[in-house]
């Protein structure tokens, strides 16, 4: 069948479809339209000849076209961006349109308009000059029709636009599902593209070896992210690895795939040490090898990349609170919301209503590690966090995140990272400012 037949079987006679248009149409006082692929219009409400009478005049006393170019502009906008476009055609007038597809090909579209944001009355002279071209009883239809169109405000504009959008989907076959995914790309595109500038702006001429270390150690902290069940600050994280990962391989998209796999590889790991199921993470592994072959672009390699993260935080998150002790849930967010202060394993026994050997005990069995050992974990994810900010002096991070003592802080901290606080701060500036890059690719 051809794109469009299905589509006026829909709009035959007294449909559903159609009655809901008209209501959407009568609810928010917008003139709508269903519009096939050829530009022919299909249907119309009933208020679209006064209220869009303006449209009609335009088009006959002043010679316009535009209604036709932004039938077939605002469709393409909105299946690049998946989401329904709201923009201009003439004068100031705007539209809402939103596509309809069938079996992935433009079907036609729905077109709300025309209707304004502002009082006709307060338009700028130079918004309407076209209009004051013609003869004077052209001139007075035209502003007589023009004082017909709806005005609404922006949060009705918002309204109608999701609202045309979910009544597109229905008229779409099987529906709208496949610019969910344009929608996901666009948001990870604009997302990564800041970290690159941000990656760029850093330092302008970063050597091979230098975004492999910037790599390295973003890996890390994105690891960390991941093992603590932090979900959305990995996936921030993630967008600046992407982005790290994208200014290496930029223009070979094998040696992206085969870096990206690698990502994968080490998270999975990380995965599995932090108390994910060893047979559900080997799953995944095997399930991205043959996706990942079958992915063509970087923008889906990316997209792809978010979402086997997604999955892996949410394997961690299952694995560990499937039997997890409802009171030890609650110690773990108190935790995370006093780390920076004395935290004592009898001050967190206390709002687990549990004696401090009971909860000492239950602890160690429930998460595989010493209260006091997971405690320094969480205030050390912390402290590489603040040491990032400039700003913020290494005696102001260790008593952010609990230490009263530098000494000890950046003892422990040495312990953990394997480099003490100044040195870290100095790994994250450029070389002029911090390390020097050997010839080997090292760093002195």
């Amino acid at each position: 069948m051809n794109p469009g037949n299905l589509l006026k079987q829909k709009l035959q006679g007294g449909s559903a479809f159609r009655k809901k248009l008209a209501s959407f149409s009568r609810s928010l006082r917008i003139p709508t339209r269903v519009i096939d692929a050829a530009g022919l219009e299909l249907w119309h409400s009933r208020n679209f000849p006064a209220e869009g009478r303006f449209c009609l005049l335009a088009n006959q006393e002043l010679k316009s076209n535009s209604c036709r170019f932004s039938h077939q502009n605002g469709a393409r906008e909105s299946i690049r961006w998946g989401v329904p476009a709201i923009g201009t055609c003439c004068f100031s007038i705007y539209h809402i349109t939103a596509p309809i597809m069938e079996s992935n090909r433009l079907a036609g579209c729905l077109k709300a308009n025309p209707f304004l944001m502002a009082d006709p009355f307060e338009l700028k002279f130079e918004e309407i000059s076209s209009l004051l071209k013609g003869p004077p009883a052209v001139k007075k239809k035209i502003f007589d029709a023009l004082s017909r169109i709806p005005v609404l405000k922006e949060e009705e504009v918002n309204r109608a636009a999701q609202e045309l959008f979910a009544l597109a989907n229905k008229l779409s076959h099987p529906d709208l599902s496949c610019l969910g995914k344009v929608r996901e790309i666009q948001d990870l595109q604009g997302k990564v593209a800041e970290e690159i500038q941000a990656v760029k702006s850093a330092n302008p001429e970063f050597t091979p070896s230098q975004l492999f270390k910037l790599s390295y150690d973003t890996e890390r902290e994105i690891i960390h992210k991941i093992c603590g069940g932090e979900q959305e600050k990995a996936k921030e994280i993630l967008n600046k690895l992407l982005a790290i990962i994208l200014s290496q391989y930029l223009s070979d998209i094998d040696l992206l795939k085969i870096s990206i796999l690698e990502l994968v590889v080490v998270i999975s790991r990380a995965a599995v040490e932090a108390g994910a199921k060893v047979e559900d993470i080997l799953g995944l592994k095997y399930q991205c090898l043959a996706e990942l072959g079958t992915i063509k672009n970087q923008e889906e390699i990316c997209l792809w990349t978010v979402k086997v993260v997604d999955n892996v935080i949410d394997n961690i998150y299952h694995s560990r609170n499937i039997h997890l002790d409802s009171r030890l849930k609650k110690t773990l967010e108190f935790i995370d919301r006093h780390y920076g202060s004395d935290l004592t394993v009898e001050r967190v026994a206390r709002e687990a209503f549990l004696s401090p050997s009971r909860f000492s005990h239950l602890f160690k069995d429930e998460m595989g590690l010493p209260f006091i050992e997971y405690l320094t974990k969480v205030r050390m994810q912390n402290a590489r966090s603040f040491l990032r900010d400039p700003e913020k002096s290494v005696a102001q991070v260790a008593l952010e995140v609990g230490y009263s003592d530098q000494s000890y802080f950046t003892k422990v901290f040495k312990k953990s990272e394997a480099i003490t606080p100044k040195f870290f701060r100095r790994s994250l500036l450029p070389p002029s400012q911090g390390f020097i890059a050997s010839p080997n690719g090292g760093w002195k």
